[in-house]
């Protein structure tokens, strides 16, 4: 009998070295001498990182310092703790109106519970497993594989802001007994206000500018996914007459002067739309705060510029200076760099954007449209492959 830990072939030489054939072995911990018993290294450890969000009313206040903490440039950080009171009266409002609490860190979680398990799933066949170990040890006594009784990886999650923390996932994970571990932020696009600088950690650790898959063939066929989902939806609305908007969240000027925010946000979406020829759309960007300059246009004005130009069609149409089939057209606004559901969709674009294209539309007298959104990625089983492949790269460097 042979009894297995874990099997990986993206793993033979480590397990290789770690295999112990003694009888002396096996009898110090009771299994017959005649048992194989294969020794691996200690979990590997990943870190998903992600914003992170209240998940009560009372982690709403700590939630906004540590922010503004973050944010602020040095001589202002003392005013965090002002600043968050100020503010936590306008996003309670915000958080009672999605249900009280922010779905990040629970979005983050289940997404951490299903790249574990695709960790932890052995990639190889038993029969394949067996040849492995006869062909390094030449010896023929294996007769059936033992069930896995045992992780390898073990996922958990970080928070940016609020709790739990990077920090406290650090910890955890070496209480675990992590001797490796990488850390993944969630965030397809760089900026400063992405970046996750690196912290000692036990063996090797990654920082997070070193993952870059905001051109990642997963990551945009779930995307696409998304868009392709929602249009589904509405069968009687060819997706040549839907206006995608791509709702970004936007960075001050000056940073994406110096960063590859921007860059990396228009590469994702020519990929993209490279799925959905002859559709009309617009990169736009939304949650800008604060009296400086922003990057443009915002998802607010850019739904503006649509019931702005619906009218003229309207007007044209009514004066037979236009065919119908030329001004037919509804909106999909795609929410881009969300991996999970959060404030900005669930109240920003849910409702205010939307709310206020729709009222627009009927107070202007224009004919009603389809107006809707694409869901983030959450539970998109496309996001769980990427986030696997990254993983698996990683630990092979």
């Amino acid at each position: 009998m042979i009894c297995f830990k874990t099997v990986k072939r993206f793993f033979v030489n480590d397990l290789i070295d770690k295999i112990v054939f003694t009888a002396r072995k096996c009898q110090e911990i009771g299994l017959p001498s005649s048992t194989f018993i294969i020794y691996l290294h200690p979990v590997k450890a990943v870190i998903l990182i992600n914003f992170g969000g209240p998940r009560s009313g009372d982690e709403i206040r700590p939630f906004l310092k540590d922010i503004f903490k973050d944010v602020l440039p040095w001589p202002l950080k003392p005013m965090a703790p002002l600043l968050a009171w100020l503010r936590e009266g306008k996003a309670s409002h915000m958080y009672a109106a999605i249900g009280g609490a922010s779905p990040v860190v629970s979005w983050t979680r289940w997404q951490a519970v299903e790249l574990e398990k695709r960790l932890n799933t052995c990639h190889c066949e038993p029969s394949e497993a067996i040849q492995l170990i006869k062909q390094n040890t030449g010896d023929c006594r294996v007769a059936q594989m033992a069930p896995r009784n045992d992780k390898e990886f073990k996922v958990y999650i970080g928070m940016k802001y609020g709790s739990p923390s990077i920090e406290d996932a650090m910890a955890e994970a070496r209480e675990d007994g992590a001797d490796k571990i990488i850390t993944l932020p969630l965030f397809p696009y760089h900026s400063k206000y992405t970046y996750m600088p690196g912290s000692p950690l036990t063996g090797s650790g990654r920082t997070g500018p070193a993952f870059s898959w905001h051109d990642h063939p997963l990551y945009i066929d779930a995307i696409v996914s998304t868009i392709r989902a929602e249009l589904s939806k509405q069968p009687n609305v060819p997706p040549i007459k839907m206006n995608l908007i791509f709702s970004v969240h936007a960075i001050p000027v000056k940073d994406a002067k110096v960063e590859p925010y921007v860059r990396e946000v228009e590469e994702s979406v020519s990929l993209i739309m490279r799925h959905f020829t002859g559709c009309n759309y617009q990169i736009a960007y939304q949650s800008a705060t604060g009296p400086i300059r922003w990057t443009k246009p915002s998802t607010k004005s850019a739904l503006k510029k649509f019931i702005l130009r619906q009218a003229q069609d309207e007007r044209d149409k009514n004066s037979l200076m236009v065919s119908p089939s030329n001004h037919e057209r509804s909106v999909l606004v795609i929410p881009l760099g969300f991996n999970c559901e959060n404030i900005e969709t669930l109240y920003e674009i849910d409702k205010l954007y939307i709310p206020m294209l729709l009222d627009s539309t009927a107070k202007g007298g224009l004919a009603r449209k389809i107006i809707t959104r694409t869901p983030a990625l959450n539970n998109n089983p496309q996001f769980i492959d990427l986030a696997y492949e990254l993983v698996l790269d990683a630990f092979h460097e």
